[in-house]
């Protein structure tokens, strides 16, 4: 019955969708589809992966854009894992949910429920024909999947007010996001409510001075309470994107602090990955390294990911992902300490389509 709430929701939202699309000009509504399939084989007995070879209904994505004038409103609901929330399986949820005002293409004021603009994925991570790897980088995106004490840089998504744009800067373009939200807290739902008056600041610069490469700065500050043991966040981070006719480089380094009112609790946490690519037309191999260390006063856990893969565009909208990651704690990392070698290999294959 708990469920009910949110069933009812996303129906709303599919009927009204159906029903605006048959009501306005289809130059001011459109729906994108986002599905993706997955298969992940742990190759080692004991690791931290699937051993069994599973398939997984990863996630299916609608977003709406209705644009009417210098207004928008953008809805993006997804369902993982094969939802079926009676049963309690899988999640449905609202990933972002927003309204924008554009005063011009420079300035633009948005306000409602985003993805947090941090870094050169954490926008994109739904659109997965839009990278090579089958995950986004666990180093950056998801750090508690490497060490038991890792944390993550940034919250996926933020609820508030932002001011976001491009500006012409020489033969080349800046934009910028400027946020101000409830951050992220388990006391409350950071969706709804805050649990202390000090809001976190979130913002981001990216610098594109040719046509396929970006370099962007990005930064999350954020503060807690007492009940929470005064836990703040402090990241930034630095990444650059290179997309040319033949060549693909992504690469990303951040740094973050999880502080805590005892300083000796505190978490200093650094994480980063390297990706090369080579487009052979419709085939791309690529590589990818990624390293985490997460230290504080009791523990320094470390881990590394090497990354072999091939992306293979087989429509305009679809692409085929097969790769073998290969894991590897060290350091006092707790999340490896079991495994023979503290080491596993998982292969991983993946369909992606996007409309």
């Amino acid at each position: 019955m708990r469920h009910l709430p949110a069933i009812f929701g996303l129906l709303i939202l599919l009927t009204v969708s159906t029903a605006t699309a048959q009501l306005v000009d289809s130059k001011e509504l459109t729906i994108n589809l986002y599905i993706s399939f997955e298969m992940e084989y742990q190759i080692e007995d004991q690791g931290n992966g699937d051993p069994n070879g599973s398939f997984d209904n990863d996630q299916v994505d609608l977003v709406f854009n209705y644009t009417k004038g210098d207004f928008r409103i953008a809805v993006d609901a997804v369902f993982e894992h094969g939802t079926a929330t009676e049963d309690g399986l899988g999640n449905a949820a609202l990933s972002f949910a927003f309204a924008e005002y554009a005063f011009s293409p420079k300035a633009k004021l948005r306000m409602g429920k985003y993805l947090t603009p941090y870094g050169g994925h954490n926008s994109l991570n739904s659109i997965k024909a839009s990278f090579l790897s089958v995950k986004l980088p666990l180093a950056t995106n998801k750090p508690g999947s490497l060490a038991s004490q890792g944390f993550r840089f940034f919250p996926r998504r933020q609820v508030g007010v932002a001011v976001q744009g491009v500006r012409p800067m020489g033969s080349g373009r800046l934009e910028y996001d400027v946020v101000l939200s409830n951050g992220f807290q388990e006391d409350t739902n950071p969706f709804e409510e805050d649990n202390n008056s000090q809001k976190a600041v979130n913002g981001r610069l990216v610098f594109h001075p040719s046509l396929g490469l970006a370099i962007g700065l990005s930064t999350y500050l954020d503060a807690g309470t007492e009940a929470d043991g005064d836990r703040s966040v402090r990241s930034f981070g630095a990444h650059l994107h290179y997309e040319g006719e033949h060549l693909h480089l992504w690469a990303e380094i951040d740094q973050g602090r999880l502080g805590f009112d005892d300083s000796s609790a505190d978490i200093d946490q650094l994480g980063g990955f390297a990706e090369l690519g080579y487009r052979l037309g419709n085939w791309t191999p690529y590589a990818q390294l990624q390293y985490l260390n997460a230290e504080s006063d009791a523990l320094d856990e470390s881990a590394t990911m090497y990354i072999l893969g091939v992306f293979y565009q087989f429509k305009t909208h679809a692409a085929l992902k097969f790769e073998n990651a290969y894991h590897k704690g060290s350091g006092q990392n707790l999340e490896f300490a079991e495994l023979p070698g503290r080491d596993y290999n998982e292969l991983r294959a993946a369909i992606v389509l996007g409309f």
